[in-house]
């Protein structure tokens, strides 16, 4: 506030002014002269004194009127403090627009004042939704934009003054019946540059700068009141829905778990920990997707799993690995949520997938030992006859007059054709449907048909054979097929591991009650890691496109049903061993 020198002081100066005026008159002018210049200084003096208090009498008006406008301001902003306490506390859209109503037309000393709101759809509308004074009666009421004195100051962005007679016509009766002379609409912005609203004031006796700023304050309030309405509602409704799908989810048979941006499980269903091996599915929670998976999971499939998790939905098979340490094959649908280009989560469906992929291996096995055995009959069919005539033919010779080279030869013949008869029938019964007939078996007899199968590629790649199994060796009670299957299996994993240039070892013995047949090589050896899961279904450590990771599973599930055990350990001087135990036969002692 301006101040003003005091009126006694300023007397002062003026009479010390005036007296040095007189004093430097009395020096050089002639008496009549000094006489007239004091007389017009007396005068001036006083002209001057009445100035002074005319100027005195203007201040103090000034001052009290500043303090009038001072205390005024400060029960405004006392009042708008309070409107802004409530605006936040308030949950409720009526109440709220209600209390923003009569606080501007307390604010403008107007007749009445209502907040106008756009309504979300389709066609765009606008609606009272708040009143106070005389625009009580106006809540509810809907109109469309067009024409609107609401709009015009939404896109004005600043308050307007307008007469009553240009408002929507939805209002002309109202306005008539009421005589409003004019009308102030201040703009409601939610987002910049994106009104949501408006306050429309009726015949407001206070139209001046600060009022209009301070109803654009309060309609900064109300934005930010109604902003955090809209957003409880929100976050009421999303609560609901998340409320709804948690028990949705914790009733599925499926296991699903949320992750966070950073791979972190937020969210894991009953079914999840039932999957896990977990007691409680809050223990999954804080934990790291990518453990829960097998850990010999490459870690360049683990990007390409993320990436396309990022970019689009993915799903695949995977091995995942419980609290026991034991691998379950698994289905995974991996759905990114996004938002905003960014994906802040990750939902995961994991479905259990073993006994589809028993179901599946099963039937693909079936449906290629018939296509084997089919395709074997027919070859079987088309080789014996010439083979025979081939036997035949050998066996008129010999009869014949030979000389010494020319009998070996034919001897040769002979042999090489029973041989050749000898594979295919041996092929013929390896392929061939295997019924659950138990029965007495020499495993001698399914280790020589089993290594007839191989001699081939074991001479190609140079792989040796030691048999070493007694012909005294006590007979087994089981069905032939299958533990020829078991052999086979144990022989062919052998060779893979060797690749070229290395030794097989087959032996049996009897060890009490039971019939010890024992396979080893000489390749690397068996990785401590991949123990624990050598007989788990799909595991494998072969390289991509030449293994399944069933063989040995297979081999496990029929050694089992027979009563027996399969073992893996390291063979001496380096190389794998497998050791299988049947039980004997009861009627062989």
């Amino acid at each position: 506030m301006k101040t003003f020198p005091r009126p006694a002081r300023l007397a002062a100066r003026l009479a010390a002014w005036a007296g040095f005026l007189r004093g430097r008159a009395a020096g050089g002018l002639p008496a009549e002269s000094r006489e007239d210049l004091l007389a017009e200084l007396e005068a001036q003096q006083a002209e001057l004194e009445q100035l002074l208090e005319e100027v005195t009498q203007q201040r103090d008006l000034l001052e009290q009127r500043e303090a009038e406008l001072l205390e005024e301001r400060r029960r405004r902003l006392a009042a708008f403090r309070a409107v802004g306490q409530a605006v936040r506390a308030s949950r409720d859209v009526a109440a709220l627009t209600r209390l923003l109503a009569t606080a501007a037309t307390e604010l403008t000393r107007a007749r009445g004042a209502c907040v106008v709101r756009r309504r979300a759809g389709r066609p765009a509308q606008l609606e009272i939704v708040g009143g106070g004074g005389i625009a009580a009666e106006l809540v509810g009421k809907r109109f469309g934009p067009e024409g609107s004195i609401s709009v015009r100051a939404l896109r004005a962005g600043r308050p307007l003054l307008v007469p009553g007679r240009t408002a929507h016509p939805v209002f002309a009766e109202f306005i008539a019946r009421q005589a409003v002379e004019r009308i102030l609409v201040t703009a409601i912005e939610g987002e910049p540059g994106r009104p949501t609203g408006a306050f429309m004031v009726m015949d407001p006796r206070d139209a001046s700068e600060d009022t209009v700023e301070t109803l654009a304050a309060l309609a900064e309030h109300a934005s930010a009141g109604l902003e955090s309405v809209r957003r409880a509602a929100e976050a009421e409704r999303l609560g609901a829905r998340s409320r709804l799908l948690v028990a949705a989810m914790s009733r599925m048979r499926a296991a699903v778990l949320i992750a966070d941006g950073g791979g972190m499980v937020r969210y894991a269903n009953r079914a999840a920990a039932l999957l896990y091996g977990d007691p409680r599915a809050r223990d999954l929670l804080g934990r790291d997707v990518d453990e829960l998976f097998a850990p010999g999971l490459p870690d360049a499939v683990r990007a390409r799993i993320g990436a396309a998790a990022r970019r689009a939905d993915w799903s695949g098979e995977l091995l995942l690995q419980r609290r026991d340490g034991t691998l379950v094959p698994v289905h995974v649908a991996c759905v990114a949520v996004r938002r905003d280009g960014r994906a802040p989560g990750t939902v995961l469906i994991v479905r259990d997938v073993t006994s589809e992929k028993r179901e599946q291996a099963q039937l693909m096995e079936s449906d290629r030992l018939a296509l084997i055995g089919g395709l074997v009959s027919g070859v079987a069919h088309e080789l014996n006859n010439p083979l025979g005539a081939i036997g035949n033919f050998a066996e008129l010779l010999l009869a014949g007059e030979l000389d010494t080279d020319s009998r070996e030869m034919v001897e040769t013949i002979g042999r090489e054709a029973a041989r050749a008869g000898e594979i295919v029938r041996n092929l013929l019964g390896f392929a061939r449907r295997s019924e659950e007939v138990r029965e007495e078996v020499a495993l001698g007899d399914v280790v020589k048909r089993t290594l007839a199968l191989r001699v081939y590629d074991q001479r190609k790649n140079r792989i040796e054979v030691d048999l070493d199994v007694p012909p005294d060796l006590p007979p087994v009670w089981g069905n032939a097929n299958q533990l020829q299957q078991v052999l086979l299996n144990l022989v062919v994993n052998a060779e893979q591991a060797i690749g070229r240039d290395g030794r097989i070892v087959v032996r049996g013995r009897a060890a009490g009650d039971m019939v010890e047949l024992v396979v080893e090589d000489t390749g690397p050896g068996i990785p401590r890691e991949a123990r624990p899961y050598l007989f788990t279904p799909f595991f494998t450590t072969k390289p991509a496109g030449t293994g399944t990771g069933l063989g040995l599973a297979i081999s496990h599930r029929i050694v089992d049903a027979h009563g027996g055990t399969i073992e893996a350990s390291d063979a001496e001087g380096g190389g794998a061993r497998f050791t299988i135990r049947l039980p004997r036969h009861a009627a062989a002692g």
